[in-house]
């Protein structure tokens, strides 16, 4: 039996495989990753975009010439913001799911754009 690691989202019955969490402790599902704010979300992948762009930097020789305690402070600093970034997604959500945002229409129904024949 596979280990199943929850929504971070109190009251979200959504799972999924350790396999693909991997060392991620929290995970959101789609439902409640797309209810969280498009800034925010853009924020957090920016940050995301720097560090794979670290980690593509820190392997070649020269840069690691330079010093090993540059790239780790970057490396620090960009962790910090990405968890800052992490945890305001995750308390906008949070609040939406609490308040039942995600059953608010997202616009008027068909019928009521449309003139009425009769």
């Amino acid at each position: 039996m596979t280990t199943r690691v929850p929504c971070c989202v109190p009251g979200c019955g959504r799972t999924f495989s350790a396999d693909v969490a991997g060392d991620c402790d929290e995970l959101m599902c789609r439902r409640h990753w797309r209810m969280a704010d498009t800034l925010l979300r853009d924020r957090h992948k920016r940050i995301r975009k720097r560090i794979r762009k670290l980690i593509r930097l820190a392997s070649h020789k020269a840069i690691r010439a330079k010093g090993d305690d540059r790239i780790d402070r970057v490396w620090q600093r960009l962790r910090r913001a990405e968890q800052a970034a992490w945890q305001s997604i995750k308390e906008d959500v949070t609040i939406k799911a609490a308040l039942d945002a995600e059953a608010a229409p997202k616009r008027r129904p068909r019928h009521d754009m449309e003139p009425s024949l009769g």
